[in-house]
């Protein structure tokens, strides 16, 4: 939640009752926000696997050299 956002919602609240709706939809947005960075992060985290893959393969059949040169054959 931005800075801006979160001294709204501290001044909702100190204000009472009254303004539950308008919090809710800077809670709803807040959250819409990290949801799209947990799905970001998860496909970041899906390509970093597949890197790593891609080396351990390459690691256990004695065969690194071409994961560093990009005109090797990795054949």
């Amino acid at each position: 939640m931005s800075l801006a956002d979160l001294k709204r919602f501290a001044e909702l609240v100190r204000q009472g009752p009254g303004n539950q709706a308008e919090g809710l939809q800077l809670l709803d947005t807040h959250r819409q926000r990290v949801d799209a960075r947990v799905e970001a992060f998860g496909e970041c985290r899906s390509v970093i696997a597949w890197k790593a893959g891609i080396h351990a393969e390459h690691l256990d059949r004695g065969k690194p050299g071409g994961l560093w040169d990009p005109t090797a054959s990795n054949g």
